[in-house]
């Protein structure tokens, strides 16, 4: 909705306007026409990691250099690569350990900084003025940065609302004020020496889904979910063996001790193109601890799933030890998660110590099978024996209920029993800065705003939105992805071009000009093999 106001005829015509725009710049699937020194192509002279990433490799944040009208890619790796844009060094090999790379910004003078979870600014050809290193206590994070075109110092947003200044003028934030069920998603500078704050209910809970854990998937369907709690990863390798063979999908519920610890276990799952989901930070058990332990226990493991595979266990959770009651479900819900269950438990954790064998495995998976079967297994033995009954088991398991007719899913099935009533708030808070409106109230169900912009020219904005939509406020409109994402990717960043358009990021590394110059991308990069 372009200005809030603006009637379907105008956008009609404006997206004439920005997909000529899009032709006579390279458009979606031109190739590039300018380079500047994408990494994977520098040489390790300029301190590179040129030819050494492995999927799953995302691209998490976009940043337009004002000097020259290029932009730089931010990677989850931590490595930066620029089109017309210059390269000053990136954090590859070098993110601190247990953190993650949240957001890019451009420097007044051609650099660019990059944000890490822990609240610490590293800047590459632009001056730092300081950080929120060392001063953030979990589950609160840094999600963006914002640098102030008249100072060249930058603006830290945290996850908890509130807003740093280091060399910017300190202006209000949202701390203590973040609209309920909603959390702090991006700041943008403003015009005049200020900022905004986008909001959004991004990891708000699937409505439909709440109240219960789920042990089953409901439903006549001869489906089964097959689930590995990792834990133990000694079993890894065999398991996603067999599940590649097979052409099987599972979910598997990680530990954030585990991400951090067994990093190329947790990395070989998520390349594999499993689903993950959130396993506590510490194994605790959650009917002893507080609500606040609860909830770090939860944010915690899910920053460091992320840190360690780019991927969100959103919204999918397991309890340690199954252990819950209905508060404790409330509180999970509370932090947006879906507490799953199972139908039976293999015991496979147990190992060849504790009295269990790989046909008890077979038999009592098979025992219990009915349409939604959920299959509690485990990445390895807790015994410490060094069995795997488990992934000795699953081919056995997969082909006999093939047998009877099953077929297998992900916990991602149950998305289709979500009502999802509760949309992305999409609320812009101006502090120091004009407001013109915002999506707040206004996004459909199911609907999330992941990004926003400021308009250099008009001092306006444009949100983005998880469906590749962009609304302009005070800005004009150029267009959108809605409708075209590309397959298997999702909406990540947006930035502000020149003169007066914008850039959208996709995951996938693809970068989508709508009125502003395009100079090539990432795109079909990010996770090759040397």
């Amino acid at each position: 909705m372009p200005n809030g106001r603006s009637t379907c005829r105008a956008r009609f015509a404006l997206a004439v306007l920005a997909a000529g725009a899009i032709a006579a710049a390279g458009g979606l699937g031109a190739s590039a026409r300018a380079s500047g020194r994408p990494e994977s192509g520098a040489s390790a002279r300029d301190g590179s990691v040129a030819g050494t990433l492995r999927p799953p490799v995302r691209a998490v944040g976009i940043a337009a250099d004002p000097a020259t009208g290029g932009y730089w890619i931010l990677k989850s790796t931590g490595g930066v690569d620029s089109f017309h844009a210059p390269w000053h060094g990136s954090l590859a090999g070098r993110i601190p350990r247990g953190t993650s790379v949240t957001a890019i910004a451009a420097g007044r003078a051609g650099g660019y900084l990059v944000l890490t979870s822990d609240g610490e600014v590293h800047g590459f050809g632009t001056p730092i003025y300081g950080s929120d290193a060392g001063r953030l206590r979990a589950p609160v994070r840094a999600v963006g940065i914002a640098a102030d075109p008249a100072t060249d110092g930058y603006w830290i947003l945290r996850s908890d609302g509130r807003v740093d200044a280091f060399h910017a003028p300190r202006h209000r934030s949202l701390a203590g004020r973040i609209p309920a069920g909603s959390t702090a998603a991006a700041v943008a500078a403003g015009p005049r020496g200020g900022y905004r704050v986008l909001t959004s209910t991004g990891g708000q809970l699937p409505a439909g889904l709440a109240g219960r854990q789920w042990d089953v998937i409901p439903g006549s369907r001869k489906i089964v979910a097959l689930t590995f709690d990792i834990g133990p990863v000694n079993g890894v390798p065999k398991t996603l063996a067999t599940l590649r063979r097979d052409h099987v999908r599972a979910t598997f519920f990680i530990t954030g001790r585990r991400a951090r610890n067994s990093t190329q276990a947790v990395r070989a799952i998520a390349a594999a193109g499993e689903l993950v989901g959130d396993h506590s930070n510490n194994h605790p058990d959650f009917t002893t601890i507080s609500d606040r332990r609860i909830g770090e226990e939860v944010k915690v493991a899910q920053a460091a799933i992320e840190s360690a595979t780019g991927l969100n266990a959103w919204p999918w959770f397991r309890f340690p030890y199954g252990a819950h009651n209905d508060h404790t479900i409330r509180v999970v819900n509370s932090a947006g998660f879906v507490p799953i269950g199972w139908t039976i438990d293999t015991l496979g954790w147990m190992g060849t110590s504790g009295g269990v064998t790989v046909r008890e495995v077979i038999d009592r998976v098979l025992s219990h099978r009915r349409p939604g079967e959920i299959v509690l297994m485990h990445g390895g033995s807790d015994a410490h024996d060094g069995s795997t009954l488990d992934a000795d088991a699953l081919p056995t398991v997969i082909r006999r209920l093939r047998g009877y007719g099953y077929s297998f899913v992900t916990m991602d099935y149950l998305d289709g029993f979500a009502s999802r009533v509760r949309a992305g708030d999409g609320a812009v808070s101006s502090f120091g800065s004009p407001s013109y409106g915002s999506d707040g109230g206004r996004l459909r169900p199911g609907l999330t705003a992941v990004g926003l912009a400021a308009d250099p020219v008009t001092g306006g904005y444009w949100i983005l939105k998880s469906t590749g939509g962009v609304d302009g406020f005070h800005a004009p409109w150029r267009g959108s992805l809605t409708g075209r994402i590309p397959a298997g990717a999702t909406i990540t960043a947006i930035a502000a071009g020149e003169p007066g358009g914008y850039l959208v990021l996709t995951s996938d590394g693809a970068v989508h000009n709508f009125g502003t110059p395009w100079f090539g991308s990432d795109a079909g990069r990010l996770t090759a093999l040397p």
